[in-house]
């Protein structure tokens, strides 16, 4: 069950600034402000950390190895990262993964085929590169993903002081058919992501309120808050929403009001500071015009969104690091060459330094990525705390923003089984 707004949990009252003692609410530690609202700092606490109980990101997945390819891998890579040694008995079937970080450590793990057919999850919590004292954790099937979650902890020292915090995890398991080729392989995702909520009390207002944390830590550029500005109770689950706010993007209105936003490292609190000016923030929903913009791209040419009017334009966030997004590149060079003459335009906005970006764009193109199509379309550099990542809230890669012919935005992602037709039904062609 998703949660809704009547579902969220009333996490303290908060309307001024004057500490009271701390008390105990509903079994929450609890801090109550004195009634008065002045130019002072106001710190919110939040509730107890919860899954996001939503459907997985659509990037971010990665294809589980059989065994022959695993042991190549960790042959490859011994003594220079984690490699299961022991393992349970697995059948045929059994598939492993490579990527399962967290407390700054990797870990391995072997999804396999139970008797009634379902899948189990072996993990590698303890990171010892064995499986024989790992219990196996059955897989559910949720809305067409197999899926688990469970809670560990991590450790680590801040700000001079240890501390040991809650991890919440969730795996999914997904079949990934080709289409063309009709085989098909397992793909896997680690969500990583929760959230605290709470409530946000000033004078007669009352706004609702969520903090994400990344790995059970919140207080980092990128950690999200949704404010439920619109009272509506939605908004939360849509990282592209107008009610989410990144920790960099650091200031929100409420009621009028704006505050600079910050969570502490562990999410116990937000905190909203009181700035004198509203500072205005452009929609990026669908449907919204596109926020300009006027940059200079990798070889000096300006490009100003705007004068795109009457073409169809892709912006495409990438990094040259994001293994989804290179191979993304094979799709968007055909599109490119297919409809670049009936208007279709791609801007490309990249983190990567100035230099590896020509040299990815050059004839030579960069030889790790030989194999890579080299974009024609126009790149631009600019940093994830930069003016586009921060214009557009882009908080991972690859992110997308489709605007169309009138300069609003008209979709938010790229499917290769259906862009083609969108793509075709925008620019005004026929079927």
């Amino acid at each position: 069950m998703r949660p809704t707004a009547n579902s969220l949990p009333t996490s303290g009252r908060c309307v001024g600034s004057r500490l009271r003692p701390v008390v105990a609410v509903a079994g929450l530690l609890l801090t109550v402000f004195a009634a008065s609202v002045d130019a002072q700092e106001l710190w919110i606490p939040t509730g107890p950390t919860e899954f996001r109980e939503q459907d997985p990101p659509e990037g971010g997945w990665w294809e589980l190895l059989d065994a022959a390819r695993y042991e190549r891998y960790a042959e490859l890579t011994r003594g220079r990262g984690p490699a299961l040694d022991d393992l349970p008995p697995l059948s045929d079937a059994a598939r492993f993964g490579i990527k399962f970080y967290f407390d700054e450590t990797n870990r391995h793990f072997v999804v396999d085929v139970g008797d009634d057919g379902g899948y189990i999850l072996h993990a590698d919590l303890n990171a010892n590169d064995s499986l024989l004292d790992d219990p196996p954790r059955e897989l559910d099937l949720e809305d067409g993903y197999h899926t688990t979650r469970f809670v560990t902890f991590a450790n680590e020292t801040w700000e001079g002081q240890e501390r040991t915090y809650p991890l919440q995890l969730q795996l999914f398991i997904r079949p990934d058919i080709d289409p063309d080729a009709g085989a098909g392989s397992l793909q896997f995702l680690w969500d990583v992501q929760t959230l605290r909520r709470g409530e946000i009390h000033v004078d007669d207002a009352v706004t609702q309120f969520a903090v994400f944390g990344h790995l059970g830590v919140y207080g980092t550029p990128f950690s999200a808050v949704w404010f439920d500005l619109d009272g509506d109770g939605r908004g939360w689950v849509d990282p592209k929403s107008d009610e989410r706010f990144l920790m960099r993007d650091e200031t929100v209105t409420i009621d009028g009001r704006a505050y600079a936003i910050s969570v502490d490292r562990y999410g116990d609190q937000l905190i909203l500071n009181p700035l004198g000016e509203v500072v205005e923030r452009p929609s990026i929903a669908i449907g919204s015009v596109a926020p300009d913009f006027l940059v200079q791209d990798i070889d000096g040419r300006e490009h100003r969104l705007s004068d795109y009017r009457g073409k169809v334009v892709l912006l495409d966030f990438f990094a040259i690091w994001c293994g989804p997004c290179m191979h993304e590149l094979f799709h968007l060079t055909d599109f490119y060459s297919e409809y670049h003459g009936s208007g279709f335009e791609i801007i490309g906005i990249a983190p990567d330094e100035t230099t590896r970006l020509r040299a990815f764009q050059s004839e030579s193109g960069l030889p790790s990525l030989s194999a890579i199509p080299i974009p024609t379309w126009p790149i631009i550099q600019d940093d994830y705390t930069g003016k586009l990542h921060r214009l557009y809230r882009v908080r991972a890669y690859p992110t997308h923003y489709v605007v169309g012919k009138d300069g609003t935005i008209i979709g938010g992602r790229i499917d290769r089984n259906t862009f083609e037709d969108e793509l075709k039904q925008a620019l005004g062609l026929p079927d």
